[in-house]
């Protein structure tokens, strides 16, 4: 089982109908709703998918543009994918029957031999017992797998809707005229709709289809071969072809025979192929199709009478191939619509060989017949061959053009047409108004074999203004019956030929021709033919038109404008040996006129009178070398200091044997811009300048005045320059000036100079600039107010400027100040605010401009605070400012009032403790400043009684107690500090109470103190006895003496009975102490 690929595409509501078709029986079966499958075609060799059309010219090239030879295509379905369920073994008739009676049945999948039986009314092409119901349009591939099938009579037709069916890798037998499968009876739309291919095909017996409007397809390896009767391969009987005079291979409108297709159409005594008319054969690439007709020699006509008969067109693609072989008296091919055309591509060939064919002219008697407006035309490297033998006394021309009709054959195509017989006739024969031209063929050969009919003529053409063009060939010609290889003549190079007739007989004093010599061109003219003697002309029995080889020049140089490059002012290239080559320049619009020398004669001679052209003016130079197959050189360098210019066009126009070539060069502008670097300035903030701010004066050599381009150069970018407008200053700033300069293919490859400008940011572009400044108390009484506004305009480094497109103005003689913000030379110390301006007449702005300083007054004199404060920073003193020059020093130690201040202090109980810094050289700041003598204060017993008088007692034997003494002071103490805790006051005999008549009688105990109604103690000379604890609540005197008049406390006297061993005074030392206690 073979392999193929399927697509699914569901179309509903479709009414449809399907035909199994006997010679004389049809059953039909109406089914809707079934789906139809479109075919997905694979190709032998991965190429370009074709599209729809037929005429598609999409394929594979290799590196020399051609098609690769082992290109194939494939209309071969592969089954692989199918679901078994669509599939169906195919063993004979009946399942051949029940097949096409089943819509889910796709793949017909023939795996025996068999023939389909027919009644013994064998000759009605009948099946009587036959009962199917083929139902379904859709999708079908029947695939033979090989074997062999003979359907007999039997062929299956399709009705309504679209089909798409394929036969493949099977051999078939069939006798029924319009083959095994047939879209004949379907509408035409449904005839479009639907398709047909065969691939891997060996069909024997009756024609193979017909299928007016349903496209088709040819794949693989396709033989055809229609015959009168068969031998069936089951059972040896032999089977009539159905009406076989009427049938011919082939009835179609479109088909394609796919690349790498072999299509055998054979054919006996009956045409071959029919191609409707508005249908068109495509031969694809590496097709190779032959059409053979040489199996009966009859004369019966049949219903097609040519072998190829083209109502619609043949078009042969690229290295496609067409055999035409016929022994019929019909024609071998017969183009009958007008406007029909048998295209013959790039290296395809048609090969005719005509046998027999001893008729005369007539609708469907010559080789190659082309009607009314029709075209034959031979592409390059494409091929026909005509040759037609065995033509007795007819007198049939091989090729005969109807009126209008077209020859054509192009450069390097090759035609050749030969024939024998003794008839009077023209290989070619062109009707009124037909064309048959040629130029720069490869060959164009037509000759007789043998000796020719004296009146026959190798060209016709009709009427008395017939003539034909050839141009740039190499002609030989041969003499009635020379037919050795070497011509007679060998005119060469020949071209723009004009060759008139009538009928046929050249018109040979009206001939126009060129050759690079003129006695080449006077013999050609005096003896080309191609008909029979006249006169000193002798007939012609071959002419032979011939390849001259291009001539091919192109320009290496590189040309532009550049003055220091050589190909500003030398053109040079390659040609072809000994070619004339003529250098044109054309100057740009602006640019100026050069002189190039034209020298060198041409080698074409011209007759009296004959206008210069191309061909016959003078030329420059002349190619020099290129032997053994190499190129020649051409060089040429402008005289006298000229140079080309960017935009000029230089054209180099080669010349040899009749044929040119031109290349043009448009001069480059590799010449760099000129420009000046330019200062833009910019405010802060500004927008970011373009690239062009920083070029002045662009100028170019180009005539053309280009439209110049900038852009940032790699130091800078945009981003860059965004970043230098945040912040004052001045910036190098690199750009590139272009020109518009493009290449040789037209891109654009401007030159470029780079240019380094400055981009100089401000705090503003329209400014007044200027900065706050200071005036003393000394120096402003002393000014006028125009001195004070220039002393303010000179210290404030007023300046001001305006930016306009980048360009700056300097406005500082423009300032002037318009408020002075109250400021007089009597102005006391302060801040001003003054406002400088230029105004807009001035500026020439729309607005003024301003700027507003702080002028201040400050004063020159300054105080030193000097402050007395305890270590708690309390004042002890009123502060005392002493003033002094700011930023000298002063010696506060000799200032009396400062002294005075400190003895002040001291004399309330107070220490010095802290002096301030630099007390005898303290700076004067502007400010002034304030120091500080810090004192700490005292806690000290302030005054303290001399004596104590207990008075004068009487003692006896009793104690004597005394509550109470007299003083001559009172105690009191003193507390100033910042800190006034509790302190202690002890109380210690320094001496006990001791007579003063005799020391060594003392009272020790005698002294006592009251502490409080509770406490009382004894003053002794070890111990020092707290007699008084307190805190003061404020700075200052505490009097205990008060407490003693009071009796709450105090010293008393206490001598017990019998203590006083000596009447007297008696005296003590008491010590006090004083001290801090917790």
């Amino acid at each position: 089982m073979k392999k193929i690929k399927i697509s699914i595409l569901l179309l509903i509501g479709l009414a449809s109908g399907t035909y199994l078709y006997h010679a004389n029986e049809i059953k039909a079966h109406d089914e809707s709703s079934k789906a139809v499958e479109e075919m997905t075609v694979s190709n032998e060799k991965k190429s370009a998918k074709k599209s729809a059309s037929l005429l598609t010219d999409e394929y594979p090239r290799d590196e020399n543009g051609d098609i690769p030879l082992d290109y194939k295509e494939s209309g071969e379905v592969d089954t692989t994918n199918i679901p078994a369920s669509q599939i169906k073994d195919i063993r004979n008739d009946a399942d051949l029957q029940a097949a096409f009676k089943d819509p889910q049945i796709m793949v017909f999948n023939i795996v025996e031999d068999f023939a389909i039986t027919e009644s013994t009314g064998e000759g009605n092409y009948v099946s009587s017992s036959a009962s199917w119901n083929p139902t379904g349009n859709r999708t079908i591939i029947i695939e033979g797998n090989n074997h062999e099938v003979d359907f007999r009579g039997r062929a299956f037709r399709t009705s309504n809707g679209a089909w798409n069916i394929t036969l493949q890798n099977l051999k078939m037998y069939s006798r029924h005229y319009y083959g095994v499968v047939t879209t004949r009876f379907a509408t035409a739309a449904n005839q479009r709709l639907s398709t047909i291919t065969y691939h891997n095909i060996d069909h024997i017996g009756s024609q193979l289809l017909r299928a007016d409007d349903t496209p088709v397809k040819f794949s693989g390896n396709v033989s055809t071969n229609l015959v009168e009767s068969y031998v069936s391969p089951f059972g040896g009987a032999s089977f009539s072809t159905q009406t076989f005079g009427t049938q011919q291979n082939l009835e179609i409108g479109n088909a394609v025979v796919l690349a790498g297709t072999t299509l055998n159409l054979i054919a006996g005594n009956v045409g071959s192929t029919d191609i409707k008319a508005g249908g068109t054969l495509e031969i694809s690439p590496n097709a190779n199709v032959t059409i053979d007709n040489t199996d009966s020699t009859g004369t019966t006509a049949g219903e097609l009478a040519e072998a190829l008969l083209i109502s619609g067109n043949l078009d042969m693609k690229e290295q496609s191939k067409l055999l035409v072989k016929t022994v019929r008296p019909y024609s071998a091919i017969h183009l009958a619509s007008a406007g029909s055309f048998l295209k013959i591509a790039r290296k395809a060939k048609l090969d005719i060989q005509a046998l027999s064919n001893a008729q005369n002219d007539g609708a469907t008697r010559n080789v190659i017949r082309l009607g009314t407006s029709a075209i034959l035309s031979v592409d390059e490297e494409g091929m026909l061959s005509v040759s037609s033998t065995g033509t007795g006394a007819g007198a049939g021309s091989i090729i005969y053009a109807d009126n209008s009709a077209t020859f054509t054959v192009a450069k390097k195509g090759i035609f050749s047409v030969e024939s024998d017989g003794t008839g009077s006739k023209s290989l070619v024969r062109m009707g009124t108004n037909a064309k048959f031209q040629f130029s720069d063929a490869e060959q164009v050969d037509m000759k007789f074999i043998g000796t020719p009919n004296a009146a026959s003529s190798l060209i016709e053409m009709s009427g008395s203004a017939g003539y034909f063009d050839v141009d740039v060939q190499r002609v030989k010609q041969w003499d009635r019956g020379n037919i050795g290889v070497d011509p007679d003549r060998d005119w060469t190079p020949m071209f723009g030929m004009r060759l008139p007739y009538n009928n046929r007989v050249v018109t040979n004093a009206n001939i126009q021709a060129r050759s690079t010599a003129a006695t080449i061109r006077t013999d050609f003219i005096n003896y080309f033919n191609t008909g029979a003697s006249k006169g000193a002309i002798p007939g012609a029995q071959r002419i032979l038109f011939e390849y001259i080889p291009d001539v091919n020049v192109s320009i290496d140089s590189t040309s532009n404008d550049l003055i220091t490059d050589v190909n500003s002012t030398t053109v040079k290239g390659v040609t072809n040996p000994d070619a004339y080559v003529r250098i044109t320049y054309t100057p740009p619009a602006n640019g100026k006129e050069v002189t190039i020398e034209q020298n060198v004669p041409s080698p074409v001679e011209t007759t009296p009178g004959e206008p210069l052209d191309d061909q016959t003016s003078p030329f420059t130079v002349k190619a020099v070398g290129g032997v053994g197959g190499v190129a020649a050189t051409y060089t040429y360098t402008l005289p006298n200091d000229q140079h080309f210019e960017a935009g000029g066009e230089i054209k180099v126009y080669s010349f040899k044997e009749g044929k040119d070539d031109t290349a043009t060069q448009i001069v480059l502008d590799k010449t760099p811009p000129a420009g000046d670097p330019t200062e833009y300035h910019v405010g802060l903030g500004d927008t970011v300048p373009t690239p062009d701010k920083f070029v002045g004066n662009p100028s170019d050599t180009n005539p053309a005045k280009p439209i110049f381009g900038y852009e940032f150069a790699e130091e800078n970018s945009e981003a860059d320059i965004a970043e230098m407008m945040n912040k004052q200053g001045e910036y190098d700033v690199y750009v590139y000036l272009l020109d518009e300069a493009v290449d040789a293919l037209g891109n654009k490859t401007p030159n470029k100079t780079k240019i380094k400008g400055k981009l100089i940011v401000h705090d503003a572009a329209n400014s007044v600039n200027g900065h706050d400044i200071e005036i003393g108390t000394d120096t402003l009484p002393t000014m006028t107010e125009a001195e004070l506004k220039d002393y303010i305009l000179k210290n404030s480094e007023a300046s001001s400027q305006k930016i306009v497109d980048g360009i700056f103005t300097d406005l500082t003689d423009k300032i002037q100040i318009s408020n002075l913000g109250g400021l007089t030379p009597n102005s006391t110390a302060g801040p001003y605010q003054v406002t400088l301006t230029v105004s807009k007449a001035d500026s020439g702005l729309t607005e003024d401009i301003q700027k507003v300083i702080t002028v201040n007054v400050v004063n020159r004199f300054a105080d030193i605070t000097v402050e007395f404060v305890d270590e708690t920073g309390k004042a002890l003193h009123t502060p005392i400012p002493v003033q002094g020059t700011i930023g000298t020093t002063i010696d506060l130690t000799k200032e009396q009032v400062i002294i005075g201040a400190i003895d002040n202090v001291l004399a309330q109980h107070y220490l010095l403790d802290k002096r301030p810094e630099n007390e005898t050289q303290l700076l004067i700041p502007v400010n002034g400043t304030t120091v500080q003598y810090t004192f700490k204060g005292m806690l000290f017993i302030e005054s303290s009684p001399e004596t104590l008088d207990f008075g004068v007692k009487n003692v006896g034997i009793f104690a004597t107690k005394v509550e109470k003494a007299t003083f001559d002071a009172p105690l009191i103490i003193w507390d100033n500090r910042a800190i006034l805790d509790q302190w202690t006051l002890t109380a210690k005999l320094e001496s006990p109470l001791t007579s003063q008549v005799d020391a060594n009688k003392i009272l020790p105990d005698a002294i006592r103190y009251k502490v409080s109604e509770k406490d009382t103690v004894t003053l002794s000379k070890d111990t020092a006895q707290p007699v008084t604890v307190h805190q003061h609540k404020s700075a200052g005197q505490y009097n205990i003496s008060d407490e003693w008049e009071r009796g709450d406390s105090g010293f008393q006297l206490d001598i017990p009975a019998g203590g006083i061993r000596r009447l007297g005074e008696y005296q003590a030392t008491i010590l006090w102490q004083l001290q801090r206690t917790p």
